[in-house]
């Protein structure tokens, strides 16, 4: 029986996202659902951790870290 929506995963690298994604390709397969895997980059905390200084020189790196895990996980 298929399935109306799509299953959205959020995932970051961590073990848990891992282990996440792994259970909702199962129950895609089980329900021959779509999936949608999305992965946010989020710099705010960098602002405690970094003192306020311009995180725009970061953005790239971040954002293709997220590239990968995105692509690893496809």
């Amino acid at each position: 029986m298929p399935c109306i929506e799509p299953i959205l995963v959020a995932i970051d690298g961590s073990a848990c996202a891992d282990r996440a994604l792994d259970e909702a390709i199962r129950l895609a397969s089980l329900c021959a659902a779509t999936m949608v895997i999305i992965h946010v980059v989020d710099n705010s905390y960098l602002r405690f951790d970094m003192g306020y200084t311009n995180l725009a020189d970061l953005r790239p790196a971040l954002v293709e870290c997220g590239r990968k895990l995105l692509a690893g996980a496809a």
